[in-house]
């Protein structure tokens, strides 16, 4: 409950002194997107790699930057942002002042032993790492054909369509939380440059953990264990089991003014899975109750990182071929092949 600015004094400017901890990691912080207060229009402002390298450029943004306010609702997904605001809460209660990056390493990813198979960012140092880390391709044209506008052509997942869409209009919520914050090119006013090119070189350097960290999906489920195992994972005890379980608790229900989708996130930022499927028109039913109980959240691009406490199970996938639908096709089918297996073991 307490406020970004206890820790963060130059967070409370232009208005945000009421926002907590736990409404950022909700996305109800309104913080989706950073906007320059000096620009009459109230125009998104850009960030490149090199602002967030430097961190100061970033915070002072932040610092600078007036909430948003979109509907009736106070979430809109925070695409990007909300790492990058982490990292300046982190410069100013860290006793050494790490980045976002350092402390997940130092705290979290060594202990668990997956420093080798988890990366927020790839610095130089790392670069002999990097032959391991896959590249990202995009959806092949069938497969949108295929899943996404034949379907909406025929009036199946239309709604689906027009959430994606929105991202091509840059005066949406959506293409601005896509677009307004990493803009990755230092000679693109525009905005042009696209989050999705995790491929270059410069954008590997950022520390952007929302859409730019790599990972194994074996590195991922020992991370999301800590939340079904008390705080341990890997025989290491990460966060106290006190933490572990206030991190789930005070699941709050919201629409998102980005999605138009409404579902519960708790103070830690955790959201309930089923809750969310249950808004998708198009999930059939006995998909929907697959979910049921599992808290986490996927990756836009078809990734999926999932815990279920009470069965004490975690499950993770990742992809190298991006996926434009959300959810994914092919987590929608795995989670549905873990559902009948966890019934056929329960019934035994």
């Amino acid at each position: 409950d307490d406020p970004i600015c206890h820790h963060w004094p130059a967070f409370a400017k232009q208005g945000k002194e009421a926002i907590a901890i736990a409404d950022l990691m909700r996305h109800s912080a309104g913080m989706a997107y950073f906007i320059d207060p000096e620009d009459p229009e109230n125009k998104f402002k850009l960030l490149t790699p090199n602002d967030i390298i430097a961190r100061t450029p970033m915070h002072e943004l932040i610092e600078n930057s007036p909430p948003q306010k979109f509907g009736q609702g106070r979430r809109t997904y925070h695409f990007l942002a909300r790492g990058m605001v982490i990292d300046g809460l982190l410069k100013h209660v860290d006793p050494t002042g790490r980045t976002i990056g350092q402390f997940a390493s130092d705290e979290i990813l060594k202990p668990l032993g997956i420093e080798d198979s988890y990366f927020v960012s790839l610095p130089s140092e790392d670069a002999a790492k990097a032959s391991s880390v896959a590249k990202l391709c995009p959806s092949h044209p069938a497969y949108t054909m295929s899943f996404i506008l034949g379907p909406a052509m025929m009036g199946v997942g239309a709604s689906d369509l027009g959430f994606l869409l929105q991202f091509l209009n840059p005066g949406t919520v959506a293409a601005r939380c896509q677009l307004g914050i990493t803009g990755y090119k230092e000679d693109d006013p525009q905005g042009t440059g696209t989050y999705m090119n995790t491929d270059d070189a410069p954008a590997r350097v950022a520390e952007v953990t929302s859409g730019w960290s790599f990972a194994s999906a074996r590195a991922l489920t020992k991370v999301l264990a800590v939340f079904t195992n008390g705080g341990a994972s890997n025989g290491r005890q990460i966060i106290s089991e006190e933490t572990a379980k206030k991190a789930l608790d005070d699941m709050v229900f919201e629409l998102d003014e980005l999605s138009s989708l409404s579902c519960e996130f708790s103070q830690g930022g955790l959201g309930n899975i089923h809750s969310l499927m249950k808004t998708f028109g198009f999930v059939p039913d006995d998909t929907v109750a697959a979910h049921d109980g599992w808290v986490g959240w996927f990756g836009y691009g078809g990734s999926l990182n999932y815990a279920h406490v009470e069965k004490k199970i975690t499950m993770s996938y990742t992809i190298t071929g991006m996926g434009i639908r959300a959810p994914d096709p092919r987590g929608l089918v795995i989670m549905k092949a873990v559902a009948e297996v966890l019934e056929r073991g329960s019934s035994q």
